[in-house]
């Protein structure tokens, strides 16, 4: 399957491992997954890993689609964070038009994390472009080189929040 869904051993996040060429139709589905699964009340975390993903072929349709889903479900489960994980330049473009079309959605999860992992030199410019645009949404948004930093940052986030 080109997306994989794993949840964490303690039940505390799921992650979508994108592989190979991911349809929206594909995308749509195992989001859906989650979505329907007892657990996905009680997530802190969400990690959309799209760092062997050869093809993203969820055109503007599907992502419309995506945001209406995440819109309706997000009230299931206000303030989960969201990390992607998109170290190549073109997955990299399509999750910034996915962050794009939440970007109006915001005030809906006010306080949602968002995590860029974009290693190569463009992709990270790129992000640190985003993360200025975005400045003024009520998402917390960072950038970084790797998944270890992204899951670092979801970590001290989720503390910082449980001390609240």
């Amino acid at each position: 399957m080109p997306v994989r869904v794993e949840y964490t051993k303690d039940g505390t996040g799921v992650v979508l491992y994108h592989e190979g060429v991911v349809t929206g139709e594909e995308l749509y589905a195992a989001i859906s997954q989650v979505y329907q699964d007892n657990r996905y009340p009680e997530l802190k975390y969400w990690i959309g890993d799209r760092t062997d993903c050869t093809q993203f072929l969820a055109g503007y349709d599907w992502q419309q689609q995506i945001v209406g889903l995440n819109r309706k479900e997000s009230s299931r489960n206000p303030g989960m964070l969201l990390a992607l994980v998109s170290p190549k330049d073109l997955a990299f473009g399509m999750s910034r038009m996915f962050l794009g079309l939440n970007r109006k959605e915001s005030s809906r999860n006010p306080g949602m994390l968002l995590a860029l992992v974009s290693p190569k030199d463009l992709a990270f410019g790129m992000s640190r472009m985003f993360q200025a645009i975005s400045e003024g949404d009520l998402f917390k948004t960072e950038v970084f080189r790797d998944r270890d930093g992204a899951e670092k940052w979801i970590k001290e986030e989720l503390v910082s929040k449980a001390k609240c």
